[in-house]
Parts: C-alpha cells; sequence; structure tokens
C-alpha cells in the first residue's frame, strides 16, 4: 500500500494520459507482466501484489475495477486475463482468476476464486459464480488486434489525423498545469485588484480596510473564476465533442474517442476549489445541476433531481439522455456507451416520469425507464432492457424475472408526486 499509494500512481498516471502505452510501461517497471496495447481505465488501477498479476495483449479494460491477488487467508494466486480478454467497470477479480481470449467480464462482474472463464460475456453474480449472458462463437478463441491497437499501431491507415502519444502526453500535463493555476487564480487576482485599488499606497490606509479590502476581492473573485470555469469546461464540450449521435465509434473508423479524451483531460479544471473536490459536488440535487447538464446537451424535465448524494461518474454522455418530470436519481450511474473488446457504440437512454435510481444503480445503452418504475440499489439494467411502468426492479443485474414490486398506477401514487405546482393550488383551492 505504501509502494503504490493511490491508482493514479501518485498522479504521474494522469500526467501520461492514463490510457495509453506509456503507463503500461510503469506497470512493467513495477512488476506487472503487460503484453501490448493495452487500453487501461481511466480511473486507474492499485495493485497490492504487481508481480503476481498478468495482462495479455489487446486487453480492454473499463473503469473503476479491482483485481485481488490474495485472500483473507493470505494465499496468494496469479491473476491471468489473456490476449483479447475485457474486464469493464466494476468487476472485481478474486485471486486465481484466469479469463481466457474471448471472455468478457461485463459491469460488475464478480469472479470465483481460482476460476477460469472461457470466452463468453458475464456480469454480476449469483449463487458465487458470475452469470453468463451469452457463449461465444467458435472464432472467439482467435486473439484479434483491437481498433484501439490498429489506431496507434497503424496510424496511416486510420480514418483521420490520430495524434502521437507524446501529443496526449503534453496535453494532459498543460491540463493539469492550467487547473494548477486557475487554483489559486481567486487569491491572485484578488490580491492584484487590491493593490490597484490602494494605488501601491498602503501605508495612508488603516489596518481594517488593509485587511478587509483584499478579502472581499478575494471572495468576489471566487464566484467570478467558477463561471469562468463553466464557460470553458461546457465551451471546450462543444468545440471538442460537439453533439454526440448514436453509433459506432472504433477508435481507427473515428475520431470521437480521441476527442472525448482531449475533452476529459480538462477535467481537472473544475476542481479549482482544491482538495480534489469537483465544483459540480456544490451543485448536488439542486436546479444549478439540472441547467448544467441542459447546456451540455440533455434533455431533462421539471422537477428532477440529480445526484444529491453525488455520483462516480455523473452522466457521461448528456445529449443522448432524457429524463421526464418529476424523475429523482440518486448516486446512480447513466451510462450511454460501451467499450467491448475495443468496439466503442454510443446510444439513447430514456427515463420516464416519477422514475427513481437509487444508490449504486445504472442504466445501459438503450435502456428505457417507463414512468413511476424504481431500481432499487445496486441494480443493473442491461442494454436495450425495459423497465415496464411502476415496475420495482433489483438485482446485478435485474432480470424480467426479478421484480420485487407489481406495477403502479398513476393514482397509486400520492398527490404530491403525480401532479404539478399549478395542479396542487387549484386543489388546494377548492
Amino acid at each position: 500500500g505504501r509502494l503504490i499509494p493511490d491508482p493514479h500512481l501518485c498522479g504521474v498516471a494522469k500526467l501520461l494520459g492514463r490510457h495509453y502505452e506509456a503507463i503500461s510501461a510503469l506497470y512493467r517497471l513495477l512488476g506487472v507482466k503487460v503484453g501490448r496495447y493495452v487500453y487501461w481505465p481511466g480511473s486507474g488501477f492499485n495493485f497490492t501484489e504487481p508481480d503476481l498479476v498478468e495482462v495479455g495483449d489487446y486487453v480492454v479494460f473499463g473503469s473503476r475495477s479491482l483485481i485481488l491477488t490474495s485472500n483473507a487467508h493470505h494465499r496468494r494466486q496469479v491473476v491471468t486475463l489473456e490476449a483479447g480478454s475485457n474486464v469493464s467497470d466494476r468487476c472485481v477479480v478474486l485471486p486465481g482468476t484466469r479469463v481466457k481470449t474471448g471472455a468478457v467480464l461485463g459491469s460488475g462482474a464478480l469472479t470465483k476464486e481460482g476460476t477460469t472463464y472461457e470466452p463468453g460475456t458475464y456480469v454480476g453474480n449469483r449463487g458465487n459464480e458470475c452469470v453468463q449472458l451469452k457463449k461465444a462463437g467458435v472464432d472467439a478463441s482467435e486473439v484479434k488486434e483491437t481498433s484501439y491497437a490498429r489506431a496507434f499501431g497503424r496510424r496511416r491507415e486510420a480514418t483521420y489525423t490520430v495524434l502521437p502519444e507524446w501529443c496526449h502526453i503534453v496535453w494532459s500535463t498543460a491540463s493539469i498545469s492550467w487547473a494548477c493555476i486557475v487554483t489559486k487564480l481567486p487569491i491572485v487576482a484578488g490580491l492584484m485588484l487590491a493593490q490597484l485599488y490602494f494605488m501601491d499606497d498602503w501605508h495612508s490606509h488603516s489596518v481594517a480596510s488593509a485587511l478587509l479590502v483584499p478579502s472581499a476581492f478575494m471572495i468576489l473573485m471566487y464566484p467570478a473564476v467558477l463561471c469562468l470555469v463553466l464557460c470553458m469546461d461546457i465551451g471546450s464540450k462543444w468545440i471538442l465533442i460537439g453533439r454526440r449521435k448514436p453509433g459506432s465509434h472504433s477508435w481507427d473508423s473515428s475520431s470521437y474517442c480521441q476527442r472525448w479524451q482531449l475533452y476529459l483531460s480538462l477535467a481537472p479544471l473544475r476542481s479549482f476549489e482544491g482538495h480534489g473536490a469537483d465544483l459540480l459536488d456544490m451543485f448536488r440535487g439542486s436546479q444549478y445541476l439540472v441547467w448544467y447538464f441542459r447546456a451540455l446537451g440533455a434533455r431533462i424535465g421539471k422537477r428532477v433531481c440529480l445526484y444529491p448524494n453525488g455520483a462516480d461518474p455523473m452522466m457521461t454522455e448528456p445529449e443522448l439522455v432524457t429524463i421526464q418530470d418529476g424523475a429523482c436519481i440518486d448516486e446512480a450511474a447513466l451510462i450511454a456507451h460501451l467499450n467491448t473488446q475495443g468496439v466503442f457504440t454510443l446510444n439513447r437512454l430514456h427515463v420516464g416520469e416519477q422514475c427513481v435510481m437509487r444508490t449504486f444503480s445504472r442504466l445501459q445503452q438503450s435502456a428505457v425507464m417507463e414512468p413511476r418504475s424504481m431500481l432499487g440499489e445496486h441494480t443493473l439494467i442491461l442494454p436495450a432492457d425495459r423497465v415496464q411502468e411502476g415496475e420495482w426492479r433489483q438485482g446485478w443485474p435485474a432480470g424480467r424475472g426479478h421484480v420485487i414490486a407489481t406495477p403502479l398506477r398513476k393514482g397509486d401514487l400520492p398527490a404530491l408526486l403525480t401532479t404539478s405546482k399549478e395542479e396542487a393550488i387549484a386543489a388546494k383551492a377548492q
């Protein structure tokens, strides 16, 4: 733990771009056996025993996963991810796990200790074993080059200009440097304005004014810098990404992934308040957060409560998300993309009226929540699934056979939830 204190290697991974070959070089120095063109997660990895992890060529990682190489009895076993395998987001890989070529550990997969996973797709966990959604075809055991590997390995063959890795390193380093400058900007600007106010004649003013005037300027500069950072954040999104469209956006055929990574590198600007806190955390559950995501392209109705307890992450593709009136999204995930074995796709999400997504629930691309439906804690709705009107679902994954409440009619809900403000006032007047 002291050798590798955090998943970002003391911040070095953020400077190098998080996903690229430079990260592979760092992990090799720590003892991880790493192949070529591994797509690392943006959240990083915290390997407690890096020399017991083997990662083959073309492995694709999702964010916020965990690899364990020893159990409670201190028995250590090697974890092997063969070439061409896929470990998606929020997976927990236990000691002795072997993920074979063509196998995909989907969202939230919890492996069984000492188990080998054949080609196929697995998610969640039931009865101490991953849920296998489908088996792979005959040719799945063949190692295939990912679109990410093709884009960086044969840049001239891509359909757009693929920036070399050193450009991403320079961009990421410059973004973090600029974020550090912005962090101190309110204080520096406040002191400079105070100096202009006093015209370099500090001695002719009282001690009280010499203290209060700079303090006032610094206090006023914080909301000014906040507005500046929000304008830069929203503006850079529309300049670098534009309006997202559903479809496939592979690294070697579309510039979307490259532009998205350039935009994500600017995220440290939102942490100008210091201590690594995102300024969006100040807007949790408020109308300000709704306005922010509307500015990014989301279609959000009235009386919507977004992330009152925060989220990791908040919605990643706002313009592909529709949230209707009266919905409440707690510490949940609205994810409109999939990155399976290097094939990156986008599609829409729909959350109906009066829907509720509770803590650690997740709605994946193409999924639909019909009006007054609810997702309980730790619930996964698979791509293209539909939660029927009034249903309560729970489970990871939450299949059609795991409905924890029968559908509700509109009249079954409290009047406060089913009427607008104007209707409530009119009913009270009568």
